[in-house]
């Protein structure tokens, strides 16, 4: 028999849940409290093997209370209840010591699954969750593009060098002394925390700043030519 305390602000939802889950075969309900301070006090003096805990407590965050309970009932497992308005990522739920994530409006057959799922000493995520989390952190990675720290010439100067044009060039397209072009190159450099134009071009393609068509190939020792000599950044 699986026994359950439910902890949530929601006194409706309380017993809703605790109807469900008394009329399913194989469980029971062994507490309801409306505090997670409550829930964390309950769970020192009983023992539940499944606690279903709402998020957004004013007292004390889900998270916070997931992690003592952890620590006083360690074989009690812990399922974090959301909403889209407080979705946070499931790793740093799961990092708290819950073993479970769903939203708050799950159905009945998702949460019971949930808690049968994690009984066995699995883990459960709501798929629903995972999903969105996904989305956000694609959204995110689009938002943080690293070249977005560069202003316009040296995004300029940037393009040019990925394409392997010479700096004394770079710098006659510009109007610059080729000193003044070296100086955007290492600004470049310690904005981007990279240490080399091969690791610059790496970038320059991976966000589209230039077009695999456009990098130039270095001309082999064989070849008769040479490629002028770039000065390495210095770390001093």
């Amino acid at each position: 028999m699986i026994s359950v305390l439910v902890a949530n602000i929601n006194e409706f939802y309380r017993a809703g849940v605790g109807a469900i889950i008394s009329a399913t075969t194989g469980m029971k309900i062994v507490g309801e409290v409306k505090d997670s301070t409550d829930a964390v006090r309950w769970c020192r003096d009983h023992h539940a093997d499944i606690v279903l805990l709402d998020i957004g407590f004013p007292s004390m965050s889900g998270l916070d209370a997931a992690r003592k309970i952890s620590r006083y009932a360690s074989e009690t497992k812990v399922i974090i209840l959301t909403d889209e308005h407080a979705l946070i990522s499931p790793y740093k739920v799961m990092s708290s010591g819950a073993a479970g994530y769903l939203y708050q409006s799950s159905d009945r057959m998702d949460l019971l699954h949930a808690i049968r799922i994690i009984s066995r000493g699995q883990r459960y995520v709501d798929s629903d969750i995972a999903q969105q989390t996904i989305l956000d952190t694609r959204l995110h990675a689009h938002d943080s593009n690293p070249l977005d720290k560069l202003s316009h010439q040296e995004r300029q100067v940037m393009v040019m060098i990925s394409q392997g044009i010479k700096v004394t060039q770079i710098a006659d397209k510009m109007c610059l002394s080729s000193k003044t072009v070296n100086s955007y190159r290492y600004r470049i450099f310690n904005k981007l925390n990279i240490d080399g134009d091969i690791k610059l071009t790496h970038l320059a393609l991976r966000y589209g700043l230039i077009h695999i068509d456009s990098v130039v190939p270095p001309i082999s020792a064989d070849s008769g030519g040479h490629n002028e000599h770039i000065p390495a950044v210095s770390r001093e």
